[in-house]
């Protein structure tokens, strides 16, 4: 699918060959949407801004950032749909993902201090049951993550196999 035929404008700057960055626009807005980097190094990409809930959810044109996130990929990134490995919330606050935090760090018998610098990585994985289950289906992040993958056929029937947090707050990688 074409975004622009949604109203989305892309504007890429591809000054360094592996890390493209694309600001995502849309008519009737006087600022960016989104701000993806698609590291072709990583075959990744890392979402540094995401303000789509600010779009009317009646709007017909309006798409999940999860649809925006590949075709910018699709077009962008000289990569097949199917090379993407993760995908990176940076500095990204979402309030559901936030009030998780606690829960997620208590299943996994840590203590949470989000004020705590530097904050020490955790990876998480299905075997981390309760964790895995937070995130995946009781956050915005999580869901969308999932519907990525299913809704692509380029993916396969690949899953989630792991997620990072990486400061305790905002900063959460799904790796696939």
């Amino acid at each position: 699918m074409d975004i622009t035929s949604k109203g989305y404008i892309q504007i890429v700057n591809n000054g360094n060959p592996d890390l493209y960055v694309a600001q995502i626009w849309k008519k009737g807005f006087k600022f960016p949407l989104d701000s993806l980097e698609l590291d072709r190094k990583s075959n990744g990409v890392g979402i540094t801004l995401a303000t789509n809930g600010l779009e009317k959810r009646d709007d017909p044109n309006r798409l999940p950032l999860r649809r925006i996130l590949v075709e910018t990929w699709r077009v962008f990134s000289k990569r097949e749909v199917g090379d993407l490995k993760s995908v990176n919330y940076q500095e990204v606050i979402n309030e559901e993902m936030v009030a998780a935090y606690p829960r997620i760090y208590s299943s996994l018998g840590r203590d949470f201090d989000p004020s705590a610098k530097p904050y020490a990585p955790v990876t998480i994985t299905p075997a981390d049951e309760t964790a895995w289950a937070i995130i995946m289906d009781e956050t915005p992040f999580g869901n969308g993550a999932a519907k990525m993958l299913r809704e692509n056929p380029e993916f396969g029937d690949r899953t989630v196999t792991s997620i990072d947090l990486f400061d305790g707050h905002s900063d959460v990688q799904f790796n696939f």
